[in-house]
């Protein structure tokens, strides 16, 4: 039925649609082989105490592990399977992709590569789905340093769409650990990726490409079935590529960083105050390469500002202007972030909490007004070993207020916990601790 296309339609509707897990097993099971299409039951008794849940997917793993001496045939019979349907009609459906996700788990890597060279024109079509998303990635990790540049090039005319797939970006995070020649990836794939910068940074799934670059397998950017699948292909990687991962990343972040930074230095003051393109932000100032100046410029313009007419007196505690960049949360937190990142940089690398601080310093009543609102970037400025002094100093001017403000949040904590039903009580034997005291702490 597969190889005629309008069966092909049916069964795909059958297989992706109304299938259950077991039935779409016992459909790909078809493609093992005579003894498994005619016979379903006879080969496959031994795996019920294997398989209990009637609603559970049979492998080819599971009846090679069951039946070893049968993965020689299981293997012929699916690649027999694959080739016959190498047309673009067949290769997009979903029942295929399983078919090649289930050679290539099960190949030996002289195999895996055979079929990685067989399948190099065909990947980009299969990238859609989750199966076949991973039987691409599979491919590029096995495949030979020719067929990877060939696979690579393929994506270049559909790159923006691929990298703005829930799946397709997968296939891209395979090919940035896979390919040794960086000047390649760079030619061939980040040098028109910067060009849809924009685009690609507004994408929740398209700036996961780009945080690969900067932070590698960061579980606050990537997805944890897109970390576990990139980790399960690192011992075929081992095999098969020569350059360490670090100096891969060093470089491709090389290639990336002066577009990157250009984006922050025409997008910083608007894009600190939208939370995803902040987080893009502050990845691109700690990770990148290169001149920095101008965008923490453009940000700490940000902090300078105080428009005094608009602070408000309130029972003699100042409020800042609503229009105030840390009266927005998401700069805030990018502000405190960047403060803290100095502890854990380079010694050559750009230092963000003194220019944090110097900004602070420069505005009479800024730190006041930080002890009202910026207490968390005012946490990270005392941890941090480049600025702790200074800020110190600064506020041993307004350590009454910081108190004031502890009580304050105590007795907001403690009303919230007055509320609560007798139901979460429990929680309430938990001791809080809020911002104030961690500063007073940090104080002392």
């Amino acid at each position: 039925m597969i190889k005629y296309k309008e069966s092909a339609v049916v069964l795909e509707e059958c297989y992706s649609t109304w299938a259950n897990a077991t039935q779409q097993s016992k459909l790909i099971q078809e493609f093992y082989g005579p003894e498994f299409s005619i016979f379903k039951d006879g080969p496959l008794n031994k795996l019920s105490s294997i398989k209990k849940n009637s609603n559970s997917r049979l492998s080819a793993s599971d009846i090679i592990t069951a039946f070893p001496e049968k993965k020689v045939y299981i293997l012929k019979n699916l690649k027999q399977t694959i080739e016959s349907l190498l047309i673009k009609e067949t290769i997009q459906k979903s029942i295929v992709h399983r078919c090649i996700l289930e050679y290539m788990l099960n190949a030996e890597l002289s195999d895996a590569q055979e079929m990685a060279a067989i399948l190099k024109e065909v990947i980009v079509e299969i990238l859609h789905t989750k199966d076949g998303s991973k039987a691409g990635a599979l491919c590029l990790f096995y495949a030979a340093n020719k067929d990877r540049k060939f696979i690579v090039k393929s994506f270049k005319q559909y790159l923006e769409k691929i990298v703005c797939e829930e799946f397709g970006h997968w296939n891209m995070l395979a090919a940035l650990d896979s390919l040794d020649d960086t000047v390649f990836m760079h030619k061939s794939i980040i040098s028109d990726l910067v060009k849809l910068i924009d685009q690609v940074s507004s994408d929740r799934l398209g700036r996961r490409v780009l945080f690969y670059i900067l932070c590698g397998r960061n579980a606050k950017y990537i997805g944890s079935d897109a970390l576990a699948f990139l980790k399960s292909g690192d011992e075929i990687r081992a095999k098969t590529c020569k350059k360490d991962d670090s100096v891969r990343r060093k470089e491709l972040i090389g290639y990336l960083s002066p577009s990157l930074l250009k984006w922050a230095e025409k997008t910083a003051t608007k894009s600190i105050k939208i939370p995803l393109d902040a987080q893009l932000l502050v990845e691109t100032l700690v990770n990148c390469t290169g001149d920095k100046t101008l965008v923490m410029n453009n940000l700490c313009s940000l902090l300078e500002y105080t428009n005094e007419e608009k602070v408000i007196i309130n029972n003699e505690m100042e409020s800042l202007p609503e229009d105030h960049i840390l009266n927005n949360f998401a700069a805030c937190r990018a502000f405190s972030l960047l403060a803290k990142a100095d502890k854990d940089s380079d010694e050559d690398s750009t230092k963000f909490g003194p220019i944090i601080l110097e900004s602070i310093k420069s505005v009479d009543g800024l730190m006041r007004l930080l002890v009202i609102k910026g207490e968390f970037l005012l946490v990270s400025l005392l941890e941090s070993p480049l600025t702790a002094e200074d800020t110190k100093k600064e506020l041993s001017a307004y350590l009454e207020l910081v108190k004031r403000k502890q009580k304050e949040s105590k007795a907001n904590q403690d009303g919230k916990k007055a509320d609560k039903s007798a139901k979460n009580a429990k929680g309430d034997k938990k001791v809080s601790c809020s911002v104030y005291d961690i500063i007073l702490r940090l104080l002392n």
